[in-house]
């Protein structure tokens, strides 16, 4: 369950990387691990933020959820 919070170069998370592939799958099962869709990499990005910005309403929604 601790790979789910370590975030890798960057400080990127898994919940990000499935993000950016809209893998709604991937999502809900991180999420259901324990992911936080706050955490901020390097860049100040967090999974949230980039849903906003760039992801469908409906992966947005999962992350509310």
């Amino acid at each position: 369950l601790s790979d789910v919070i370590v975030a890798g170069p960057g400080g990127v998370t898994l919940l990000m990387m499935a993000l950016k592939r809209k893998d709604g799958t991937a999502i809900k099962m991180l999420l259901a691990l324990g992911a936080d869709p706050d955490k901020e990499s390097e860049e100040g990005i967090s999974a949230r933020k980039l849903a906003e910005q760039k992801g469908p309403r409906r992966i947005l929604s999962l992350l509310d959820n």
